[in-house]
């Protein structure tokens, strides 16, 4: 799809939610949204493709991937994108102590950022985490507004969260 058709495509998908902007809605949950709104660049309409999600699943998901590493050096044959029943139970027993002690340790942090990529086939992606404890319509709203006035100030402060899981008793 070129940038124009997929104007004309989200335009007409915006305008039948009455939102500004089109859901995803399976691409959603309530700590992430994947959402359309349009946007004016150079005076021409583009697709802004948005991942928006909370700071705390953005901080699971960087104790995931230094676990899954970690553990990768404990287990050559380990690969995150195949299932072997052999080392499985093994796996996932390491990569629950690996997360524990990552966050009893408060190793990871993480903050708010907002990503753009000017180079996305219709015009703007971006990715950002909010330090907000659900993506709901109203805060894809105020993210909408406060990017198309130009204030993508982010929080600067770093923050380490506890992970529920079922290995961390919780």
């Amino acid at each position: 799809m070129t940038r124009e058709e997929a104007v004309d495509v989200y335009s007409k998908k915006i305008r039948a939610t009455g939102r500004e902007y089109w859901l995803d809605e399976q691409e959603s949950g309530g700590e992430y949204a994947h959402f359309y709104f349009l946007l004016n660049r150079d005076g021409k309409p583009i697709v802004a493709d948005t991942l928006l999600y909370t700071l705390r699943l953005h901080h699971e998901s960087e104790v995931l991937e230094i676990a899954e590493a970690r553990v990768a050096e404990k287990f050559p044959g380990y690969d995150p994108e195949k299932s072997e029943p052999d080392l499985d139970a093994q796996v996932a027993e390491a990569l629950a102590e690996v997360m524990v002690e990552l966050q009893e340790e408060e190793e990871v942090k993480v903050q708010e950022f907002i990503e753009e990529d000017v180079e996305h086939e219709w015009g703007l992606g971006i990715d950002a985490a909010l330090n907000v404890p659900v993506i709901s319509p109203t805060q894809i709203q105020r993210f909408i507004d406060r990017y198309r006035a130009a204030d993508t100030r982010t929080d600067p402060d770093l923050y380490s969260f506890q992970i529920k899981s079922d290995f961390s008793g919780e």
